[in-house]
């Protein structure tokens, strides 16, 4: 008798919102292998049906037995799409496999929104809920501890839990890693020269440029990241030549300051900066314009010298209508 076609699907059951409310948070930066029957996977060509049937074993998982501490709603599942490089809807891409019914591994990741719940204690016991954008965990983990082998030495950083009226800027992201990878590969982009990153966050690829020889280096993103960006430049600094300048810089996309002031307290002028770095900052619609006006504004005020800069920025598609907008 013919032995059933199987199929494996690696599911990504974490998100970036805060891992104490979520109901994931037991199974954060971890994956699930589900195995169906290929006849079971296939047998409804929109995907309905698996979709149900893999979300039915995530939520039956023993880390979710407790019904009551979730705080996390599975909208539905996304599925890698080597074709396209890209995630897609699990029902756009089992149209297109039933046909040829020749996958045998799915790589796939929840689509969630998350509720932060927060009790006021006024004598009414009263809640109120807050709806959070969320995204998939990273692909590329690094120990806080033991840090990421860099440039023949060790780049060191620590995170922060994500809060709900901040934003996403205290974790690190898998473009943060590639970029500062990248730039690994090629020093000569930031070496000796004048560098500036906008969304920052945890200070990940700033710190690489400062720590492949970049003369200034100014990191920048919302206040709120301050702190964890500082801490982070402060523990990596004994690898970053004493002579080299790291600060880090308030910037809000919004309201962004020239960027004459944002470089003054360094000793430089907008007309110093060579390069500016951008790492994983597209994925809620609603910021792209102001980030693609913030880098119109800061190109347009160093060409003014001309100043042939070069800007450097690494992406990942998470969202059709962001997507659009950037490109």
């Amino acid at each position: 008798m013919m032995e059933a076609k199987s199929i494996l699907i690696v599911m990504d059951c974490s998100c970036s919102c805060d891992q104490n409310l979520c109901f994931t948070q037991n199974d954060a930066k971890t994956t699930k292998k589900l195995r169906f029957q290929q006849n079971e996977a296939f047998q409804e060509d929109s995907g309905l049906d698996l979709q149900r049937a893999i979300i039915q074993r995530i939520m039956e998982a023993p880390s979710n037995e407790n019904q009551e501490s979730r705080h996390c709603k599975i909208e539905g599942v996304e599925v890698y799409s080597e074709h396209l490089n890209a995630f897609v809807s699990l029902n756009d891409f089992v149209q297109d496999a039933a046909k040829s019914k020749s996958v045998r591994v799915m790589r796939c990741s929840l689509v969630t929104t998350c509720i932060a719940t927060s009790s006021k204690d006024d004598g009414n016991n009263t809640q109120s809920s807050s709806t959070i954008k969320c995204i998939r965990w990273r692909h590329f983990d690094i120990d806080s501890e033991e840090g990421m082998p860099f440039a023949g030495t060790v780049l060191h950083i620590r995170e922060q839990v994500n809060q709900a009226n901040t934003g996403t800027g205290l974790n690190l992201w898998d473009g943060a890693i590639l970029l500062a990878k990248y730039l690994e590969r090629v020093p000569e982009t930031v070496r000796g020269k004048c560098v500036v990153e906008l969304g920052s966050g945890c200070g990940m690829v700033g710190i690489a440029a400062a720590m492949l020889g970049a003369r200034t280096t100014i990191l920048t993103d919302l206040n709120y990241t301050l702190p964890v960006m500082k801490a982070n430049v402060e523990q990596n600094m004994p690898n970053i030549h004493n002579k080299q300048i790291v600060e880090c810089v308030d910037c809000d996309w919004f309201n962004p300051p020239p960027l004459s002031e944002l470089v003054s307290g360094v000793g430089c002028d907008e007309y110093d900066v060579d390069v500016i770095l951008v790492a994983d900052c597209v994925w809620v619609e609603d910021l792209v314009t102001p980030l693609l006006r913030t880098l119109r504004l800061y190109t347009d005020e160093r060409a003014n010298d001309g100043n042939d800069g070069t800007v450097w920025i690494s992406y990942q598609q998470r969202g059709a209508r962001a997507h659009e907008l950037f490109w």
